[in-house]
């Protein structure tokens, strides 16, 4: 699955918090809220839940190994 955001066609995305039960229930549709990384721009996405915890999951991993990185720079 590749998202990009429809306002500025960056590929910098993640899961977005849901806000209102509404959008829970557009999830139910597979339909989930997405923020771009870049330009701030939230926006709903068809996804499985699966990919959603895989892409929040990639998000973590990556800051935990820039962290590593700077911690071993510093030593």
């Amino acid at each position: 699955m590749t998202l990009q955001c429809p306002k500025c066609t960056s590929r910098a995305i993640r899961p977005s918090n849901y806000k209102t039960g509404w959008e829970r229930l557009l999830a139910m549709g597979f339909r989930h809220p997405f923020r771009c990384k870049h330009c701030g721009h939230r926006f709903f996405e068809f996804a499985t839940k699966d990919q959603r915890k895989s892409m929040f999951e990639r998000g973590i991993l990556a800051k935990a190994e820039q962290a590593f990185a700077v911690l071993h720079s510093e030593f």
